[in-house]
């Protein structure tokens, strides 16, 4: 199995992509949460795989600050939303790319969960596809420096309504 969880410093974990409108309408992706694995994904290089959360090695993440061994066979709580999540190998390098998707007129805000190294090589992208067929990178964000998935929020410009985007995650 080439998906590891167990170094969180070069590891990037991604769930629940969703655009956070004033009306959820215009979220059009079929598979934003990875709920359904990599439909709608499309991956390259070796770097990511779809994790269900019930089997990742939680004795991995900082113990509590409360002290003593109580917490020890607790179940830990990543953040993500559902039973599965993305995330990339420590060793492995590419990409995820979701399929395109449509920005509502009324769509405010794109929201995701990230977890993982702060580094800029690791990252989440947004891309917005041109009629062309180019892209332009609008917004992007690396991870919080902790395993633990944390909210990253963009508020959308106006003219972003209408719009055709896509998410790209980078390892």
């Amino acid at each position: 199995d080439r998906v590891r969880v167990s170094a969180i410093r070069e590891s990037l974990f991604c769930a629940l992509l969703l655009l956070a409108p004033v009306t959820a309408l215009a979220q059009t992706h079929p598979n934003p949460g990875f709920e359904d694995g990599f439909r709608g994904w499309a991956t390259e290089g070796d770097a990511f795989g779809p994790v269900d959360a019930d089997t990742v090695d939680r004795g991995r993440f900082p113990a509590s600050p409360l002290g003593g061994d109580y917490w020890k066979d607790v179940p830990y709580p990543l953040g993500h939303h559902g039973r599965y999540f993305a995330s990339s190998t420590d060793d492995g390098r590419g990409t995820l790319s979701s399929a395109p998707f449509a920005i509502g007129t009324e769509d405010r805000y794109f929201s995701i969960l990230v977890g993982g190294d702060s580094g800029a090589a690791l990252r989440v992208e947004l891309h917005v596809l041109s009629p062309a067929g180019g892209s332009t990178i609008a917004w992007q964000t690396s991870g919080p420096g902790t395993a633990l998935l944390q909210p990253r929020v963009f508020a959308l410009p106006p003219g972003l309504g209408a719009a055709r985007a896509r998410v790209v995650i980078v390892d």
